[in-house]
């Protein structure tokens, strides 16, 4: 799908949004998703549009499952716009499960992501996303989450 009106008012109100709360020590930035790379400003993802279109300060929200689904890659994202991926949420996302996939089973080279969003994207938030999907109740699913992101917090 081709957005033709909603680019350019979509991503002038996030500036707006973004110098309104500034002076208060916040900051402004948008989540990916799955649509964002679905749906093209010419032939730029409409997620890749925003932050080609906004100042550095714009924070990145990085989804990796969202990202995944839409058929975009959060590793090249995050090197594309570097510094700008302050917070990341861990979401699994595979081909044949879709969003049911656990995020210890995702299709994504963990190593490299995680090395990307610290040392490119400048991550300084990392946390588990995850819905009431699948094969676990949300109570197991984020204990077990949470166990497999506390591994790699520790390789980092």
């Amino acid at each position: 799908m081709l957005i033709e009106r909603l680019d350019v008012h979509s991503v002038k109100a996030m500036i707006d949004m973004m110098e309104l709360i500034k002076p208060y020590g916040l900051r402004a930035g948008y989540h990916a998703h799955d649509g964002d790379y679905l749906n093209k400003v010419g032939d730029v993802p409409f997620y890749e549009y925003v932050f080609m279109n906004t100042p550095k300060e714009f924070c990145m929200t990085i989804d990796t499952g969202n990202m995944m689904a839409g058929g975009g890659d959060p590793i090249e994202c995050i090197k594309k716009f570097p510094g700008r991926a302050p917070v990341v949420h861990v979401k699994g996302y595979g081909k044949e499960k879709g969003y049911t996939t656990p995020v210890w089973e995702s299709e994504l080279d963990w190593v490299d992501f995680f090395n990307t969003a610290r040392d490119i994207g400048n991550a300084e938030l990392f946390y588990i996303e995850f819905g009431a999907r699948g094969a676990y109740t949300p109570v197991i699913r984020a204990t077990l989450s949470c166990k497999w992101l506390e591994g790699w917090v520790e390789k980092l």
